[in-house]
């Protein structure tokens, strides 16, 4: 059994998109029964449930879950028919493995399980901005209203030019830019249980050199100038008039 889950749920309301929902069934053999999942983006949580059947007494259980870098996050032997554990801020992304053995195994006593995976992401949508253009040392609002804040909840910003904003409910800031370039701005949000997600996908915002204003002419100083070169011509006219007349 090898492959991802791709059952999601309703983000519109639940608030959270179930990337990965992992379900299916197994009976006892002599060797552990392994199985992948997924997980797409720094998530939540990671929820796993085991239900065992069986028409003998249950011989209990294990159950190793490793890391898509092959290292064991979580094993732990199972005493019980109906198991859960909760793996918090598993933010580990990519390809994991769970493998799960039966202590033993008889044609009279069978032992069927069912497990069920859950990984829970919130996925935040990119920040937005009305700004059809961005000029250096000229303010831009960044609108973070698609991270669909709830009560208790906090978002903070990474501008792109590495710095960060502190957390706020307030899900828009107003920034600046000093130098032109091209800006990837990304959001995080913190939920009303305190759990951190990941950063929403970028708001690229491209940032223009500010425009260096021409000189203008004073026109006083333009009349003056003019009437100047007026009375130098003239000047210079009557200088050669002179010169010819003493010829």
């Amino acid at each position: 059994m090898d492959g991802p889950a791709g059952v999601a749920g309703d983000p519109a309301t639940q608030g959270l998109r179930w990337d990965d929902q992992h379900r299916f069934v197994g009976n006892c053999t002599q060797y552990p029964q392994h199985d992948y999942f997924y997980v797409n983006a720094s998530a939540l949580w990671v929820d796993v449930l085991v239900n065992f059947t069986t028409n003998g007494t249950f011989p209990g259980a294990n159950l190793v879950i490793y890391g898509p870098d092959g290292f064991v996050l979580f094993a732990e032997p199972i005493y019980y028919m109906d198991y859960h554990t909760n793996l918090t801020n598993a933010t580990k992304r990519g390809r994991w493995r769970m493998a799960l053995g039966i202590n033993s195994c008889s044609f009279e006593h069978p032992v069927k399980f069912v497990v069920s995976i859950e990984v829970a992401n919130r996925l935040l949508a990119a920040p937005t901005t009305d700004a059809a253009k961005v000029t250096a040392g000229e303010s831009i609002r960044i609108d973070g209203s698609g991270l669909g804040l709830t009560q208790g909840e906090r978002c903070r910003f990474d501008r792109g030019d590495g710095s960060i904003s502190p957390w706020s409910t307030n899900a828009s800031i107003t920034t600046t830019y000093s130098k032109a370039g091209t800006y990837k701005v990304r959001a995080m949000v913190n939920t009303s249980d305190g759990r951190a997600t990941g950063w929403s996908e970028p708001l690229t915002v491209k940032v223009d050199e500010k425009a260096v204003p021409l000189p203008t002419a004073d026109p006083i100083a333009v009349m003056a100038g003019a009437l100047a070169l007026v009375l130098g011509t003239v000047s210079l006219m009557g200088l050669l008039t002179r010169e010819a007349l003493r010829r």
